[in-house]
């Protein structure tokens, strides 16, 4: 492929989605990669902070979820090991900040994604994605980056240029290892188990209470959450060998004590390793990383996909700036810098959160 794009983005997911939209609402040209051709068809992040309704609000998107996929998270309750309430919650008339409410706001993410996707297509310049193309070589030179691409199912194996790549490519980053893989620990790793699940009953559905359920228990927390669409994520803290025969049928018996689970169908049940740390670079000449390839935290402040959100919006500004002939490319040096302290200051709070529950 001949074409020289000005940025070439790794990673399809929310952080890499938003990136592409905010450079090519610009007129700036992006390729997008993703190995998967569909959206991940179960939510895995669950709220979104004000400043991220924000940002999806000056790009027409907050006004979709609005319609059917948002809502206010105003309710938190927190109960002992057994379910004896210790105290609620209640965010209702908290001023809002930004115009959305400041405690955050539950939302959908396969319907986000589809609405970013379908705006792709929307700007003078178009994002040319690839859905279904996993990226399987990385390198640059003081004039271009380069990535190998690999097309699903077949053998067909292609070059793409860019001026610059952003490894939105998740936990398991290719473009963090090529950058350097050194990381800064900070100080939290736990075996949960990750449920997800659709509650098909819509008289059960619409008994769950609203909002989210954190049980406090030693080594055993447990956190519950309604989401939309029947949607129910139920998340688990588990020794490791209890991890390893975890099944349907347990999944079952834990959901069983929040509501009546018969009409259960659980889409997602997997181990999943809540880490908390950072590499030490974000970035090495026209290689840069965003969202979970820069940071991966605990969940308990729902900050993981809002810090790769603040990540997408640094970004896009500086290189609008750089393609623009407004600044040289010695700005890119600034976004780690204004980052990486948020970042690691969000991760140690989320941390913090998560030992009160365990």
């Amino acid at each position: 492929m001949s074409k020289i794009y000005d940025v070439l983005i790794s990673g399809c997911g929310p952080t890499g989605a938003t990136l592409a939209n905010l450079l090519a609402a610009q007129g700036h040209s992006v390729a997008i990669f993703d190995r998967e051709f569909e959206i991940f068809h179960a939510p895995r992040a669950m709220m979104l902070d004000a400043e991220s309704c924000r940002i999806f609000q000056s790009m027409g998107i907050m006004q979709k979820l609005a319609e059917r996929d948002s809502k206010p998270f105003y309710q938190h309750r927190f109960v002992n090991k057994n379910r004896r309430k210790l105290i609620d919650f209640d965010f209702r008339g908290l001023p809002e900040t930004y115009g959305h409410p400041a405690i955050g706001t539950y939302f959908h993410q396969p319907n986000l994604e589809g609405f970013l996707r379908d705006a792709f297509l929307s700007h003078k310049s178009p994002v040319d994605a690839f859905y279904g193309h996993e990226v399987i070589a990385i390198d640059s030179d003081a004039r271009c980056a380069r990535v190998q691409v690999k097309k699903a199912g077949s053998d067909d194996v292609f070059d793409v240029k860019g001026r610059y790549l952003v490894g939105a490519d998740g936990g398991n980053s290719l473009t963090r290892r090529c950058i350097g893989d050194e990381r800064v620990d900070l100080n939290y790793s736990r075996q949960w188990i990750v449920m997800d699940m659709i509650v098909h009953d819509r008289a059960v559905w619409d008994a769950i209470r609203e909002g989210a359920e954190f049980k406090c228990d030693a080594d055993a927390a447990v956190v519950f959450v309604k989401g939309h669409h029947g949607h129910i994520r139920l998340d688990c803290e588990v020794t490791a060998d209890i991890a390893a025969t975890f099944n349907e049928a347990d999944a079952r018996r834990m959901a069983e004590e929040y509501f009546d689970a018969s009409s259960a169908e659980f889409i997602r049940i997997t181990p999943y390793h809540f880490y908390a740390g950072m590499p030490k670079q974000w970035r090495a000449g026209r290689l840069l990383l965003a969202g979970d390839a820069a940071h991966q935290t605990s969940p308990f402040a729902g900050q993981g996909l809002n810090m790769g959100l603040r990540d997408a919006a640094n970004l896009a500004f500086k290189f609008d700036l750089i393609f623009k002939g407004k600044a040289d490319d010695r700005l890119l040096d600034s976004y780690a810098q204004e980052r990486w302290e948020n970042c690691k200051s969000i991760i140690l709070a989320a941390t913090a959160n998560g030992r009160i529950l365990s």
